[in-house]
């Protein structure tokens, strides 16, 4: 009787705990475009000049994509 008494309260217990939220960071993180992220640049020419910087999310999504364009058309318009 009195294990199954504590096998009920660990269920308990343990169904409380379940019911906390949970943050969580990294690649499974909620995306908000509005959070502001900062990165490190290693300056061209140099092994130890680098730049921090910051910007949001939405931000740097826009940035990489317009570096992809670029690239993109380069490609396509090179001439040999």
């Amino acid at each position: 009787m009195k294990t199954l008494a504590l096998i009920l309260a660990a269920l308990t217990a343990s169904a409380a705990l379940a019911e906390r939220p949970i943050t969580v960071r990294g690649p499974h993180a909620r995306y908000d475009p509005n959070e502001i992220v900062c990165r490190r640049w290693t300056e061209t020419g140099s092994r130890l000049a680098t730049v921090r910087l910051c910007a949001t999310r939405a931000q740097w999504a826009e940035h990489l994509r317009q570096d992809r364009q670029d690239v993109e058309r380069a490609q396509t318009n090179r001439t040999y």
